[in-house]
């Protein structure tokens, strides 16, 4: 058997916006409802929708099933989408800022200043994920 490594649950899920799960779910079912006439009428474009079609469907799927972030013991884990996800550890980050349009920046222990991006997330998750990360970085 195997050595694999411990799953490890995380401490805090923080969701997505309600509203960006309706938007992407909406886009998607238009445009399979639109790729679905387009075949049945036996238009060549129809396989040309095709694939942004499967993209957004996959896209809306993955945002409904996964978090915004996961919060660890050591690091936080955000998953913009299906195809861009990103991991911060918390001994690396020295300290977090948020400026008056709600924006997070982040400071590391060299001087480097990052940017993260928190759109999609539930507005009453902005001030849960600016606690727990302040209260891991200190």
């Amino acid at each position: 058997m195997k050595n694999s490594t411990p799953f490890i649950p995380p401490l805090y899920n923080i969701e997505r916006h309600p509203l960006l799960l309706l938007t992407t779910t909406a886009l998607s079912i238009v445009l399979i409802l639109v790729n679905y006439q387009l075949f049945k009428q036996m238009n060549p474009l129809g396989f040309v929708m095709l694939m942004p079609t499967c993209v957004v469907s996959f896209q809306s799927l993955w945002f409904a099933l996964n978090p915004f972030a996961l919060v660890y013991k050591e690091k936080i884990l955000i998953k913009y989408s299906l195809f861009y996800s990103k991991e911060w550890y918390f001994i690396d980050i020295q300290k977090v800022s948020v400026s008056k349009k709600g924006q997070f920046f982040i400071t590391y222990k060299d001087g480097e200043l990052a940017h993260m991006r928190v759109f999609g997330i539930k507005p009453a998750h902005l001030i849960m994920l600016k606690n727990e990360l302040e209260k891991h970085i200190s």
